[in-house]
């Protein structure tokens, strides 16, 4: 008897302890915040709760990724505390001080954020995914000093970033309006030997020279916009954030989804392309119609035409109708016996949403032989599209082809003959580009655009 006394003394010690324990140890274990919302992403909020129970048993990393997880959806104060922890684990964290300034620069604590960003210039980038991190975060302090109204602060900011070009377009900015233009434009030629055609550079220049009062060249940084395509980016959140969503959600199977595209595998894409479906069900998911145009190209590459009719019926059931899907159900008839008349009514219906080259050529070829007028006209329009196209790309010599072809074959169109003009100007052939105003505005008088370009050659 004294025995099993003795050995119920012994398990009640051993479990009492056990519960201590158990107690203990979960009042040490910090808790991960996650947001409680329902959201159309069936994916996401299971997926962080997966990263915050690694997080809670877990090392600075965990917590940085599920920080960043969290960012990636855009919960900035629940990634600020995840940021916050993984500090706490390890301060030398370049990762997760980033993030934490960048919650908190997201959230409107710009003071806080920038003494952050301060702090992570002192830290190693170590593997950090975002390239040219820490110009990135001497220039959010700079724009953090912006919208704290302080412009002496940023613009010491920006110049501490000089060669960054984010920074010296703020910079530059800056000196414009507050009438240094002078000190700008060294600035913002720098920058366009770098990237020739910069929209914000050319844009910038052309606002110090009218501030220089230099008119004849803002009149040709003017002009160069139009051919400038590319694009600073001036918020690098995107930067930061977008590699970020694609860890989690529908976003997974969305890139597994364009791997399969690039491969070209109809099976793996109508696969997984039905998995997606599945896990969405019948909540609105814009990402649906990416795998709607997914199946819908599988469908025809398969020479499916009622396959493709079928599915763009229950995507039209289920509220959209846009120009990919005219195009598409056009393309399923142009397969059908009989089916060219239907094939070009959906084309051209497409045509009147958004215009496009190809739907241009599917039309020439389809009236052809029987009616060379409207044939001519969509070549005329194809070709005019892609001149445009090619101008707009810098390809200059390719573009005047096009646009000649499209003068030619549509001569009532004036069109063309603006662009012509345009790209003679370029070539500093003004002879040349002042007829081909001329005759745009024979066709169009009321061509603005036109009739200023000929009055400036004629001043010349």
């Amino acid at each position: 008897m004294r025995i099993a006394i003795r050995v119920l003394l012994v398990l009640v010690v051993i479990e009492t302890l056990a519960a201590v324990g158990v107690i203990g140890w979960r009042m040490l274990r910090t808790p991960a915040q996650l947001p409680l919302v329902q959201l159309n992403d069936p994916l996401i909020i299971p997926q962080l709760k997966e990263l915050a129970e690694k997080a809670e048993s877990g090392t600075a990393r965990d917590w940085t990724r599920l920080g960043e997880a969290l960012v990636g959806k855009g919960f900035y104060g629940h990634a600020e505390l995840a940021f916050r922890e993984a500090l706490q684990r390890n301060p030398t964290s370049f990762a997760a001080q980033f993030g934490l300034a960048f919650c908190l620069d997201r959230t409107g604590r710009t003071q806080e954020s920038s003494q952050e960003y301060e702090k992570a210039l002192s830290l190693q980038v170590g593997n950090f995914e975002l390239p040219f991190a820490k110009y990135y975060a001497s220039y959010a302090m700079g724009r953090n000093a912006l919208r704290r109204e302080n412009a002496i602060n940023a613009q010491d900011m920006f110049e501490r970033n000089a060669d960054f070009a984010p920074a010296d377009y703020q910079l530059a900015k800056l000196l414009i309006r507050s009438d240094h233009a002078d000190q700008a434009l060294p600035i913002i030629e720098r920058n366009l030997q770098r990237i020739p055609f910069s929209l914000e550079f050319h844009f910038l220049r052309m606002q110090a020279m009218h501030a220089l009062g230099r008119e004849d060249e803002a009149f040709e940084s003017a002009l160069k916009l139009e051919r400038s395509a590319a694009l600073v980016s001036m918020n690098f959140s995107t930067d930061y954030v977008s590699p970020l969503d694609g860890r989690t959600g529908l976003s997974v199977p969305l890139r597994e989804l364009a791997e399969s595209v690039e491969k070209g595998d109809l099976d793996e894409i109508e696969k997984r392309s039905h998995e997606i479906k599945s896990i969405v069900g019948e909540k609105p998911v814009f990402v649906v119609h990416e795998v709607d145009d997914r199946l819908m190209e599988a469908a025809l590459r398969r020479n499916d035409p009622k396959g493709t009719l079928q599915i763009i019926e229950e995507v039209r059931s289920a509220g959209r109708d846009d120009a990919a899907l005219r195009e598409w159900e056009g393309d399923a008839y142009a397969l059908m016996e009989g089916g060219g008349e239907r094939a070009a009514d959906c084309w051209e219906r497409a045509l009147l949403v958004t215009p496009s080259a190809r739907l241009h050529e599917k039309l020439a070829a389809y009236y052809g032989d029987a009616e060379p007028a409207i044939r001519d006209q969509h070549l005329g329009r194809a070709a005019f599209l892609n001149g445009v196209a090619e101008y707009r790309s810098n390809r200059l010599e390719s573009a005047i082809t096009a646009l000649q072809q499209a003068a030619e074959l549509n001569p009532a169109d004036p069109d063309p003959w603006f662009y012509l003009g345009q790209l003679r100007y370029y070539q500093r052939r003004f002879n040349d580009a002042q007829e081909a105003f001329d005759r745009c505005l024979s066709l169009r008088p009321e061509h603005g655009r036109a009739a200023e370009m000929f009055d400036h050659l004629q001043g010349r």
